[in-house]
């Protein structure tokens, strides 16, 4: 064995124990820490905790102390005298026991307190960036404000973005609308339009139901109505007018203040360039009065004679409802799933720069979030009652809230409505068409329409569904929907099979006086 070499001059200090680290910095020169072997980090020893840049002390701080680095308490004071706390397990070979005992060990030893030898809570900082997202506590007749993270970006960037915060069209505003109001403020008269469907009853005539309502409109126009809108269906042995775009062009020559469109058009039985060319042509032949109104389809006779395919309707639906709100913008659009085509665009463009006003009509919930989502507007369909109309206007308004749109400008509402000198009267002119409308055409869709549809039993199944009565009691019903729906027009239809001309024209002259008490309320 060697031995070892004699000590000259200064005394060597003694070898560093294996695994110490010298601390950095002037005041723990000479002090020597044990420190922890990471089993990530074989053979090799962690002298400083690491940190990512912009951590601060506190990140720093617990870093170290997983690697048994001394805290900010154990690390020895500027004058060279350690501190209370865990200052024994700092060790200084060879030179701690010629260090005197400060004021706060000697305290300690002796059994006293001094001020240094307290440990003073840590006070905590607040987490500015934390509570921010927070939701304030509510506070009664207070509204707060909350935060949310904008559409597209990640609440938390190891979870994938939820759809309903992906960024959606978000529709403008019409000038022609008019937002919903709230409870309790004061708000402008619910408007009554018309809808037609020009059915022809067994003893008329075609062209004369054309004829007749085409100047019923005209007198409407000067009357205070407010819209008319057409309705398509195919195949019918009463002749449902199957074109409502030709008969909304009819329709524009002969009013000029009237909004005229479509109620609705069904979508998967056209070509998505053909609708937005026409609906483009009838808001320039209005001077941009017009509505484009479509929907769904639910007869299945009606898509085997355009050979769709009926089951594919929805998807073929959506597509095309894409295809028609960017051509109306202007866009050069192509086709790549049901439809195949490339650089279509609509020459000229509709009058308005936001478009044609887009109302969808739906049955059943998914189709009202199917309107929530790619419409502008919901029409309320006639024969519902009004507690699901209720329900269903509630999952609109949400499913739109979840897709960050703005709230609808429009809530129109369709029914089946007549007008006479009284409740009574109103009925017995009217029966006949509901008879033949919902106990043939519509009887599908109702499966609880009576088999007795006696007058007393037409009344009880009809409450609620129908706007039926003297002009007093329309208008009541109409401030009814006004109330707990929000509608803002009434689509109505009284030109049904089975009603007298005379009766006819009665109920216009009706609802022109409806349309007054709701102006004088």
């Amino acid at each position: 064995m060697r031995p070892a070499r004699a000590a000259r001059g200064r005394p060597r200090p003694p070898r560093r124990p294996r695994g110490a680290v010298r601390l950095p910095g002037r005041r723990r020169r000479g002090l020597l820490v044990r420190a922890r072997r990471r089993a990530s980090r074989p053979g090799g020893h962690r002298p400083r905790a690491a940190h990512a840049p912009g951590q601060g002390g506190r990140a720093r701080r617990r870093l170290g102390r997983a690697a048994g680095l001394p805290g900010r308490r154990d690390r020895p004071a500027a004058d060279g005298r350690r501190r209370a706390g865990r200052a024994a397990e700092l060790v200084a070979p060879g030179r701690a026991d010629q260090r005197r005992p400060g004021p706060a060990l000697r305290a300690r030893r002796q059994g006293r307190d001094h001020p240094r030898s307290r440990r003073r809570p840590r006070r905590r900082r607040p987490r500015r960036h934390h509570d921010r997202r927070r939701r304030p506590p509510a506070q009664p007749g207070r509204l707060v404000a909350v935060r949310r993270p904008p559409p597209g970006r990640r609440r938390h960037r190891h979870l994938p973005a939820r759809t309903r915060d992906r960024p959606r069209r978000r529709t403008a505003a019409r000038p022609a609308g008019r937002a919903v109001p709230d409870p309790g403020r004061t708000r402008e008269a619910v408007r009554i339009g018309l809808h037609y469907s020009f059915q022809v009853g067994p003893d008329e005539s075609g062209r004369l139901v054309v004829e007749r309502g085409l100047r019923d409109i005209a007198a409407a126009d000067a009357r205070g109505f407010s819209s008319v809108v057409f309705a398509e269906h195919h195949f019918l042995d009463d002749g449902w007018l199957p074109r409502p775009m030709l008969l909304a062009s009819a329709a524009a020559a002969v009013t000029s203040r009237m909004r005229i469109g479509t109620d609705v058009v069904i979508l998967a039985l056209h070509h998505p360039v053909a609708v937005a060319e026409e609906a483009a042509v009838l808001d320039l032949m209005s001077g941009g009065r017009a509505i484009l109104g479509v929907g769904l389809g639910w007869v299945e006779a009606e898509f085997d004679g355009f050979g769709v395919p009926f089951r594919r309707r929805a998807r073929i639906y959506q597509e095309s409802l894409g295809l028609v709100r960017r051509l109306l913008a202007g866009e050069v659009v192509d086709g790549d799933g049901h439809y195949t085509f490339r650089g279509a665009r609509v020459r000229p463009l509709p009058v308005n720069p936001e478009g044609v006003p887009l109302w969808m009509g739906a049955l059943e919930d998914p189709g009202v979030r199917r309107a929530a989502a790619g419409g502008d507007a919901w029409v309320m369909p006639p024969g519902h009652p009004i507690d699901r109309l209720r329900r269903q206007l509630a999952l609109f308004r949400e499913t739109r809230e979840e897709a960050g749109l703005a709230p609808a400008t429009e809530q129109p509402l369709r029914r089946e409505a007549f007008v006479a000198q009284t409740d009574e009267r109103a009925w017995e002119q009217f029966a006949p068409g509901i008879r033949h409308e919902y106990g043939t055409v519509y009887r599908p869709l109702h499966p609880t329409y009576p088999d007795d549809d006696s007058l007393d039993n037409l009344r009880r199944w009809a409450d609620g569904r129908f706007l039926i009565g003297s002009p007093e009691t329309v208008a009541a019903d109409l401030r009814r929907y006004e109330d707990e729906l929000g509608a803002t027009e009434c689509l109505v239809r009284f030109q049904l099979p089975g009603v007298g001309e005379e009766a006819v024209a009665d109920a216009l002259d009706g609802f022109a006086d409806t349309i007054s008490l709701l102006d004088d309320a």
